[in-house]
């Protein structure tokens, strides 16, 4: 396993940072939002700065990565003083100038009608399945799809900024779809959570349309990085990544929203792209035996069938191992610990174990009726899970199988751990709960493989 976790290091990435190359055009018809603009990219920095490391190309702290195919910037380029910020102090005559100062003016101006107009945003509450609002949990405003169109340009170019820098599965390609425009003003944040899962969906994809806030530790921070909403600065990530607007103290912050789904095309840049890569971690699974658990990275919603990043080129080649068969499902992990207090002169005494449960939606169905036929004080003492329920659950292949080994390429990134007391992060997502889907959740998953002959065909 550590061949492939070094694999893992070197190639998957949660976040890529980028800068649009040329100008688009965006229309919003909303009442009181009225505009018709180019949207130029503005040529400053990518972010100002991380939370857990002094490199925003950091893998090892932030996972997080400049695009290759976009305008690159670095931290160490002087910061464009189009909006006033402290690198041109230096400059006093620049910055008392009146041209100059009317753009900053002007986009403050815009960006606070466009909040002053927008919907109150709300957010997913994961414990009861509603969308709330609660400005303690989010303060924002935003613009729906219907009211504003961009560029078709822009639409494609997404498309093609997220394929080429991310897996989409099966080397598949995309499709870019405009959500919302987010907006946030004086105090506004939103606490740490997940974007609304969905069958299909691969990544989340913001494009700035402005920024006027200090946003030093203000604004979107994403696995530790704080990313600034400058016109034409983007950012990308797999919807399962936790990230969150910090507190604004002052200005307003616009970003154009996209959904990356993923389409049957198969795209043929990213074949040859994953190439390498696809190679390597075949050769290194090539050398696992069956019976193996792969406690996979990504969190997906129920139901999963073609999974994202690192898992689908780690899928891929589990799947084209001979003499075995292999099994992709979510499910719960279990785990227990005892101990006995020391006492000087006697033995100290220790117990930990952990197992992995099933958690299809027919084990759930099964448990959930079970559950209410028991009455939940003797579902806790009896705990009827999991020996002998596969078959009714819609699984036959799992009756006995036991005692597999599981491995993980980071067992923290790999579990969607829920509790008792509040996680932030675990129990909100973004913009709204879809509670009539089943794929309102994100679960965790394994790739289970296993020897041919020992289980019953699917």
């Amino acid at each position: 396993m550590s061949s492939l976790q070094r694999l893992h290091g070197e190639y998957a990435r949660d976040c890529v940072l980028g800068v649009l190359e040329r100008s688009f055009t965006l229309d919003i018809t909303r009442a009181g939002c009225e505009f018709k603009e180019s949207i130029a990219p503005q040529a400053t920095k990518l972010t100002h700065s991380t939370h857990s490391t002094n490199s925003t190309n950091s893998r090892e702290s932030t996972n997080s990565r400049e695009s290759t195919n976009s305008r690159e910037s670095t931290v160490e380029e002087e910061e464009d003083i189009n909006i006033g910020k402290e690198k041109g102090l230096e400059d006093p005559k620049r910055l008392e100038d009146p041209k100059r100062l009317e753009e900053p003016k002007r986009l403050e101006e815009r960006l606070k009608k466009w909040y002053d107009h927008g919907n109150v945003s709300g957010f997913g509450d994961v414990r009861e399945q509603v969308t709330k609002v609660d400005e303690d949990v989010r303060r924002a405003r935003d613009i729906p799809s219907s009211d504003f169109t961009v560029d078709e340009w822009l639409v494609q170019r997404v498309a093609e900024l997220w394929g080429a820098n991310f897996y989409t599965g099966k080397s598949n390609g995309v499709r870019a779809e405009p959500y919302k425009i987010h907006l946030y003003g004086p105090g506004g944040h939103f606490k740490n959570h997940r974007d609304t899962p969905a069958n299909g969906l691969v990544g989340t994809f913001l494009v700035g349309l402005g920024d006027t806030t200090s946003y030093d530790y203000e604004g979107l921070i994403v696995n530790g990085t704080s990313t600034n909403a400058l016109p034409g600065h983007w950012v990308a990530f797999y919807p399962d990544v936790p990230h969150k607007v910090a507190k604004i103290s002052k200005g307003y912050r616009a970003v154009l929203a996209f959904k990356i789904f993923r389409t049957d095309a198969v795209d043929p840049a990213q074949v040859a792209r994953t190439r390498d890569v696809r190679r390597k971690v075949a050769e290194v699974v090539a050398q696992l035996r069956a019976p193996v658990g792969l406690l996979l990275e990504r969190r997906y919603c129920l139901n999963t069938t073609t999974f994202s990043s690192f898992d689908s080129v780690v899928a891929q080649a589990a799947k084209a191992l001979p003499g075995v068969t292999v099994h992709q499902l979510p499910v719960v992990l279990h785990s227990a610990s005892s101990w006995t207090p020391y006492v000087e002169g006697s033995w100290f005494e220790a117990e930990y174990s952990t197992a992995v449960y099933p958690f299809t939606s027919g084990h759930i169905e099964y448990l959930a009726d079970l559950s209410a036929t028991l009455g939940r004080n003797r579902w806790d003492k009896e705990r009827p899970y999991m020996r002998g329920i596969h078959t009714e659950c819609g699984a036959p292949w799992l009756e006995g199988v036991e005692d597999v080994p599981f491995f993980a390429f980071s067992l923290a990134r790999s579990l969607e751990t829920y509790r008792n007391e509040a996680h932030e992060g675990a129990e909100h997502i973004g913009n709204e709960s879809m509670p009539e889907r089943s794929d309102s959740v994100y679960l965790s998953y394994v790739l289970l493989v296993l020897p041919l002959g020992t289980t019953s065909e699917v």
